[in-house]
Parts: structure tokens; sequence; C-alpha cells
């Protein structure tokens, strides 16, 4: 077993659950990681940064697979859907970005503004459908 952790000196850290050994260490933001996980294929890894992007990384590699811009202010937190499909992430800008996983290599995005997200309260549920036609942009109330 793995455990990942994110922290304020940029980079994100693969453990041995058993040993506590350090497995991989990923570099590359340039600013605190406050969020990462797994995706549920345990293929991937994802971090949130203070930098405003997310990255997607080879989690056997560590080899950085994406960098995703796109927040007006530090992601504060990522999580994949269960079934892997999509992930969300939250930001300072007081949005949440649901990324579809299925185009990614496109740039694929949804989006849903204007939705207050801490790492305490966030969570995907499984009935989450990473489709354009299930996924409605709010108006800005600001």
């Amino acid at each position: 077993a793995r455990l990942l952790t994110a922290s304020d000196d940029r980079t994100a850290r693969i453990w041995d659950a058993a040993s506590g050994a350090e497995m991989l260490c990923l570099k590359g933001h340039t600013a605190n990681a406050w969020s990462s996980c797994f995706s549920p294929d345990d293929t991937l890894v994802a971090t949130a940064s203070l930098d405003g992007t997310v990255r997607l990384w080879d989690s056997s590699s560590g080899a950085v697979f994406r960098t995703l811009g796109g927040h007006k202010d530090g992601v504060t937190s990522v999580r994949f859907s269960p079934d892997g499909a999509c992930f969300a992430t939250g930001s300072g800008d007081r949005t949440i970005r649901v990324w579809d996983t299925r185009p990614l290599y496109q740039g694929g995005l949804l989006r849903i503004r204007n939705r207050e997200l801490t790492e305490g309260t966030f969570a995907l549920r499984q009935s989450l459908l990473c489709n354009r036609e299930h996924v409605r942009d709010e108006p800005d109330s600001d």
C-alpha cells in the first residue's frame, strides 16, 4: 500500500505505507501543494497548488502527465470521481472545475461556477456524470 502527501515545500510525495520509506517525490509546483489524491486505478496522482495549477503525474514514474490551469487563484482541493471518469478542483477564486478525464488530451473541461469548496466538505458523489448535458454553468451571483 502507498500513501500520498502534499506539502508546503511545493512537492507531493508517495510513501510506502508499511515501511514509511519515500518512494517518489513529485516536484514541479511553484507554490505550496495543498491537496493530492490517487486516481481510483492508482495510475495517476493529481496535485493542487497555490500556484493556480493542477498537475497530473504518473504514479509509478513520477513523470508529469499534464499541467492544467484556468483557476484565477490558488487551487486548494482535488478529488477524482469514484469511477475515475472525472476529477474536480476547488480554488480560492470560489469556483469548482470538473475535468473530464476521457478527452483530457484535448483539454476537456466542465465548469461549475461560484461554488465554495473546502477540503473538509467536498466529496464527489458516485452519481456525478462527466457529461456536458449533465453539468450546467450557474450564473455568477457577484
